[in-house]
């Protein structure tokens, strides 16, 4: 059960920093970057 709400807690972390991501991404504009960011925000 506690495993199951780890894995909603981090997806929804995981689509935040995405959606963050974009924003600043679609800013700054560097596709790059962008995808590269959000993956060691889980770990």
């Amino acid at each position: 059960m506690s495993i199951l709400c780890f894995l909603m807690l981090s997806t929804v972390l995981y689509t935040f920093t995405l959606f963050l991501d974009f924003i600043s991404s679609s800013k700054i504009s560097n596709p790059i970057y962008a995808p590269v960011r959000p993956a060691p925000a889980l770990i």
